[in-house]
């Protein structure tokens, strides 16, 4: 998947707004945008077809879309550690970037999830998202199996 000028936009605008944005918050906040959206437009915002996956939605064209836009320097990336050694990362705007606004379709549903979940932490907002009615309506567990790689509704909300 090719990322478009507004995923790109959108992705920047999670990176510069959020708390802790790794790989797994940004693909759930994306998540929740497009389930808003759905809800609010009978659109999503985004082109990313949504998958239930081990630790939640998932499409592997976001981790993609972000390695590309690391290696253009579109984006930088600090590595972190878990209390048990483990690396993830962070990313973050390039240095000199003062601030970051997003324009692009559904600004305000957005913001306000932004808002209002961007402090959340990965973790957080995995389970948050394992409580909405596509992942309920699987009957999908945190660390289960259950419809693993199935492609998630997101229009029946």
């Amino acid at each position: 998947m090719k990322a478009t000028k507004q995923t790109k936009s959108l992705i920047k605008y999670l990176v510069f707004s959020m708390n802790l944005p790794t790989i797994t918050s940004i693909t759930k906040m994306l998540y929740l945008i497009d389930l808003a959206s759905v809800a609010s437009t009978g659109e999503q915002t985004t082109d990313f077809k949504f998958i239930r996956y081990y630790y939640g939605p998932y499409d592997k064209d976001i981790r993609i879309i972000i390695d590309d836009m690391t290696a253009k320097k579109e984006l930088d990336a600090d590595v972190r550690y878990l209390s048990n050694g483990e690396p993830f990362l962070v990313y973050k705007m390039p240095n000199g970037t003062a601030s970051f606004a997003y324009e692009g379709a559904n600004e305000q549903i957005v913001r306000d999830l932004v808002d209002s979940l961007g402090n959340l932490s990965p973790k957080s907002l995995t389970e948050l998202a394992y409580k909405t009615k596509p992942m309920t309506r699987l009957g999908a567990t945190l660390g289960g199996n259950e419809h693993l790689n199935e492609q998630l509704v997101l229009t029946e909300v």
